[in-house]
């Protein structure tokens, strides 16, 4: 049997309309028993509404956890040298929203 990894089960939230994110969970939902919902920055708001969205097709589903933590990018991702950085890295906030069966059903 497959090993279950975190990232099969995780949608990220990015640029894309909300049907795409709903479309994604829908399918999760379908293999797994959980699906976690991930985001960043800005788009915190947007896995919010994804969350509640899915939850009204996904009636026996119920939020199980809600982690939100800060990190810490670095100000050039793309790993350059620069002779003088520019401006310290910036903290970014994340949320981590699990869905997954309600408990008894």
């Amino acid at each position: 049997m497959e090993e279950e990894n975190e990232d099969n089960y995780t949608v990220f939230i990015g640029k894309k309309p909300n049907s795409r994110y709903l479309f994604s969970v829908e399918g999760q939902a379908r293999i797994y028993n959980k699906v976690k919902i991930k985001a960043r920055g800005h788009l915190i708001s947007k896995a919010a509404d994804i969350s509640q969205l899915a939850l009204n097709f996904l009636k026996d589903w119920e939020i199980k956890d809600i982690q939100i933590t800060t990190v810490v990018m670095p100000y050039n991702p793309e790993g350059e040298q620069l002779a003088e950085p520019k401006k310290d890295p910036e903290k970014v906030s994340v949320i981590d929203i699990e869905l997954g069966k309600k408990d008894g059903i």
